[in-house]
């Protein structure tokens, strides 16, 4: 009875590590990985620029609606940057008419991501 147990147990930690190995190259594939030991092989320098209603929101502006940086460095992905500005105006945009704009650098690569509240998808421009 008690080899029965042990051999279950080192089944299960079998079965547990594999399937961590598997989420590992899982998330390799995505661009944004959450609770995933996968490496991120990125840098992203970045300023954004955000218009609420009309007004040009200024750094401190940004800083308390979005809890991020106007200008900085993301050492994950590009991707947690712009989560972060997509669920705050999902969750609390509400009616308000937002434009964002953000120029970065991303592994020595420039690009531009705009997203407004009345498009579904930011646009990619290098």
């Amino acid at each position: 009875m008690r080899r029965a147990t042990a051999s279950a147990g080192v089944i299960t930690a079998c079965i547990f590590l594999a399937l961590q190995v598997v989420w590992i190259f899982v998330q390799l594939r995505m661009e944004s990985r959450y609770f995933s030991w996968a490496m991120f092989h990125s840098v992203v320098e970045y300023r954004t620029a955000v218009e609420v209603n009309g007004l040009a929101l200024d750094d401190e502006g940004i800083v308390q609606r979005y809890r991020i940086p106007a200008a900085g460095r993301e050492y994950r992905s590009l991707e947690h940057l712009k989560d972060k500005i997509l669920v705050h105006e999902e969750r609390y945009g509400g009616t308000d008419r937002v434009n964002v704009h953000i120029d970065y650098v991303e592994n020595h690569e420039p690009g531009t991501w705009i997203w407004s509240s009345g498009a579904r998808q930011g646009s990619n421009r290098p």
